[in-house]
């Protein structure tokens, strides 16, 4: 019965900062300027590591804990794959590539430490964790760079794909359905709602708290004053050939502080204790704008 578990994880072993996050989120986006990107497998790998679910505790594994590590490094090896072939026929998105998903990834990855509490980890947990690193590294999957022309439109084509490689994976429709929900509420029509209803004294039963740490996750890196100007500045060369007048609206001093006030929204208890509601308020005021 207990062959899922061996070398139980212990939260309190596992510390995070927001001075470690902000570093290696820089990491990725200085390897992806200068070429020296080691690609989405290995940084999900070093993901897994940083929380506790390293290759020699994987091994051990059995069951649905299983299948969610191997259909994470398959997802992985997919997503850098599209994104190759894509650099390779010159379409890869200038903001919605590769580099975008491991900062996700990173991102999750510490908010996911950032939540836990002194305690170990059962097989829920551990799974309900793993379905939100797959959220994280697939949600943006096939992405062309264009906004949505309906309600969820990319974010629907992402959560597809994602959950029919978790059903070859073995992962059951109470997993597929879960990731499939949580990506498609990563529209950012969705994200006011899914904060104004969200409650940080859930756990990650709560498909609300799932849906905010994955909305966080994703504009987590752009909300840093260090990273803030050069992904704004990906974004937009995105929107050049699509939405010109859009382009410049986001390079504007006007742009960023609709940005940090209507979409750079902090409201669980990991984001609290990581500090970023305050490095948010702190770019405002600076701005005249808080």
């Amino acid at each position: 019965k207990n062959a899922n578990r061996k070398d139980p994880i212990m939260a309190k072993d596992l510390p995070i900062n927001m001075a470690q996050l902000s570093s290696a989120l820089n990491e990725l986006h200085e390897s992806w300027r200068s070429q020296t990107w080691a690609g989405l497998p290995t940084v999900v790998g070093n993901c897994l590591s940083t929380l506790g679910y390293t290759p020699a505790w994987a091994q051990q594994q059995r069951g649905v804990v299983s299948r969610f590590i191997n259909a994470l490094h398959t997802l992985a090896e997919d997503v850098e794959c599209i994104g190759l072939n894509m650099q390779e026929r010159g379409v890869e998105p200038a903001y919605h590539h590769r580099k975008h998903m491991a900062q996700v990834v990173t991102s999750m990855t510490a908010l996911l430490l950032a939540r836990r509490n002194n305690n170990t980890l059962n097989n829920q947990q551990i799974c309900q964790e793993l379905s939100l690193v797959v959220c994280a590294l697939g949600h943006d999957v096939l992405h062309d760079g264009q906004r949505n022309k309906s309600r969820r439109e990319a974010e629907i084509r992402s959560a597809s794909y994602v959950t029919s490689m978790m059903k070859v994976a073995g992962l059951g429709t109470y997993w597929r359905t879960r990731v499939a929900t949580i990506i498609e509420l990563t529209d950012p029509v969705d994200s006011i709602n899914n904060h104004a209803v969200h409650a940080n004294n859930r756990d990650l039963e709560d498909l609300m708290v799932c849906c905010v740490l994955t909305n966080e996750a994703d504009i987590l890196a752009s909300t840093l004053p260090g990273l803030g100007a050069g992904l704004t500045e990906e974004l937009a060369a995105e929107w050049d050939h699509y939405y010109p007048k859009e382009s410049q609206g986001l390079r504007s001093k006007s742009g960023r502080i609709f940005f940090l006030k209507q979409l750079a929204l902090f409201s669980s208890t990991a984001s609290h204790r990581l500090g970023l509601p305050v490095i948010r308020h702190q770019q405002l005021v600076a701005l005249g704008a808080a």
